[in-house]
C-alpha cells in the first residue's frame, strides 16, 4: 500500500486491588510509530499519556506511570536529516512533588 500509514488509539486495562496478588498495576503499552520511506516525510509521531496512580490513599497511594521513549532515528545521509525530537510534561502531582525528566539526547 501507498500513502499515508493510519493511526492507533490504545487504552490498557485498569489495575485493581486484588486479595490474590502482590500488586495490581496498569497495563503497560509499547508502540511503534509507522515508518515513512518518503524522502521528503517523516516517521510517524508517538503521543503517550503514562497511567494515573488514582488511589488517594494517605498511606501510601497510586503513583503516576512513567514514561520512556526512544525518538526515531534519521538514516538519511545529509546533515539536514536529524533524530526525532522528544516533547515530554513530567506528571503533576496533588500533594508530593511532580515527576522528574530524564533527558538522554542524541549526539
Amino acid at each position: 500500500y501507498q500513502g499515508a500509514g493510519g493511526t492507533i488509539s490504545l487504552l490498557v486495562g485498569v489495575g485493581s486491588r486484588n486479595e490474590s496478588l502482590d500488586v495490581s498495576d496498569g497495563g503497560n503499552v509499547t508502540l511503534i510509530a509507522g515508518e515513512s520511506t518518503d524522502p521528503l516525510s517523516a516517521g510517524g509521531n508517538v503521543n503517550i499519556v503514562a497511567g494515573h496512580g488514582s488511589s488517594e490513599d494517605t498511606e501510601d497511594g497510586g503513583n503516576g506511570g512513567a514514561i520512556v521513549i526512544i525518538a526515531g532515528y534519521a538514516s538519511g545521509q545529509n546533515v539536514r536529516d536529524v533524530g526525532g525530537d522528544v516533547n515530554i510534561t513530567a506528571g503533576e502531582a496533588a500533594v508530593g512533588k511532580g515527576g522528574n525528566i530524564n533527558i538522554f539526547s542524541g549526539d
